[in-house]
């Protein structure tokens, strides 16, 4: 068969006939083929890979943040790899190099300079679609989920005066 057929095949197009179909697995079964992630990439441009890349796991809140993301992400098909920069700006660099070499389809980046929005600005012009969280970067066009404790404080404070605390100190 020719490669297109076989192309065809293992990519799921239509036009293929049935018998050719039942020979291309029994030969993928026979040879024990496994395609190939990285150069299926270099076609596709996609990965189904996000990139989450925190200062560290050790702290709670960002093991949780880490947990809640790979759930929602596996729920949508995509696989999340956890990346470390232990603020780090030279470790973070490298881990936005190589997921813009890998063709990663996303990184979600608690970053350890936001003062440098350019840095972001050209990844994001070569492709790399990034998310800051927690750490809102200089500039102000860029994607970025946060938290506002505010109104969880508020509620708190309320709650503490109507138990009838006086001195309320919130870190």
């Amino acid at each position: 068969m020719s490669h297109g057929t076989v192309s065809n095949v293992l990519n799921g197009s239509k036009g293929v006939s049935l018998d050719k179909i039942r020979r291309v697995e029994k030969a993928v079964l026979l040879l024990g083929y496994k395609p190939n992630a990285l150069a299926r990439n270099l076609k596709t441009n996609s990965s189904g890979r996000i990139d989450v890349l925190l200062p560290n796991i050790t702290d709670t809140a960002y093991a949780k943040l880490y947990e809640s993301i790979a759930t929602a992400a596996a729920r949508r098909g995509y696989g999340v790899y956890l990346q470390l920069s232990g603020d780090s700006a030279e470790r973070e660099a490298e881990n936005l190099n190589r997921a813009h070499m890998y063709h990663t389809d996303g990184v979600i980046l608690m970053t350890c300079r936001p003062e440098h929005p350019a840095i972001f600005q050209t990844l994001a012009k070569n492709g790399l679609n990034i998310t800051f969280v927690l750490r809102e970067i200089a500039s102000g066009d860029a994607a970025f989920a946060g938290l506002d404790a505010r109104e969880l404080l508020a509620a708190d404070i309320a709650f503490q005066l109507q138990k009838g605390r006086q001195r309320i100190a919130m870190v």
